[in-house]
């Protein structure tokens, strides 16, 4: 044999060793596949068996229905302190978003009211407001300098 045969024998070689990893790994995930069905085929009998179960308080089955039981309890308060705390939450969010109303509401107020006493200000002073756009025309103009409304 010559060094060409040496390499194609080694080629050769490599190739089955490829196959047959590719091989294996194939059969590794049709293994998982069918694993993973088994386990849920036994769940599935387990859920049936429960609830075929639940009630019995004799039989041979009364640890595991008893351990069930509990940790369904379990699951149950967890759940329940869930809400509670998701309720406390909406609430304390709601408290704050009450409280930003009603403090943007008395801002809102001091404005309102702070623009008013400014009009009347001005007012007094000879101003007179622009009755279409309420912009504050000075005394003497016959015009509003915003809208161009014709001032009486």
């Amino acid at each position: 044999m010559g060094f060409l045969d040496d390499v194609s024998a080694f080629g050769k070689g490599l190739t089955q060793k490829t196959r047959d990893m590719v091989d294996v790994t194939s059969n590794n995930n049709k293994i998982a596949g069918l694993e993973k069905q088994v386990t849920e085929a036994y769940t599935a009998l387990g859920a049936k068996v429960f609830a075929d179960k639940v009630n019995d308080l004799e039989g041979p089955y009364q640890d595991e229905l008893n351990a069930i039981r509990n940790l369904m309890s379990q699951i149950n308060k967890i759940q329940n302190d869930n809400r509670a705390i998701e309720e406390a939450q909406a609430a304390a969010a709601q408290a704050v978003a009450d409280a930003k109303a009603a403090k943007q509401a008395t801002i809102d107020a001091g404005a309102d009211a702070a623009k008013e006493a400014e009009k009347q200000a001005f007012i007094a002073s000879g101003g007179r407001v622009c009755p279409k756009c309420g912009n504050k025309v000075q005394a003497g103009n016959l015009f509003c300098t915003v809208c161009g409304t014709k001032m009486e």
